[in-house]
C-alpha cells in the first residue's frame, strides 16, 4: 500500500470461519517511524520508507500482514 504522510488508512481483518471462537485480533508494525497502528487496525503514515503492519488473532494461530511504503 503506497501511503502520504500523515494520512490515516484503515485496515480491516477478517478471522473465518465466522464460528470461530476467538474474533479478536492484535495489530504491529515492524517500523513504527515509518508508520504506527493502533488496536482498531488505523495505520498513521509518519515518514519516507518501508514497514509492515501484521495481524495476530490472540491465541497466535493466525497472522497476516501487509507492506507499506511510502
Amino acid at each position: 500500500m503506497d501511503t502520504v504522510t500523515n494520512n490515516v488508512y484503515h485496515i480491516h481483518a477478517a478471522v473465518s470461519p465466522l464460528e470461530a471462537n476467538q474474533k479478536k485480533v492484535s495489530w504491529t508494525t515492524d517500523n513504527p517511524i515509518v508508520t504506527i497502528v493502533d488496536q482498531t487496525g488505523n495505520v498513521t503514515a509518519l515518514s519516507e520508507g518501508i514497514a509492515t503492519i501484521t495481524v495476530t488473532t490472540v491465541d497466535f494461530k493466525l497472522v497476516g500482514g501487509l507492506a507499506v511504503s511510502k
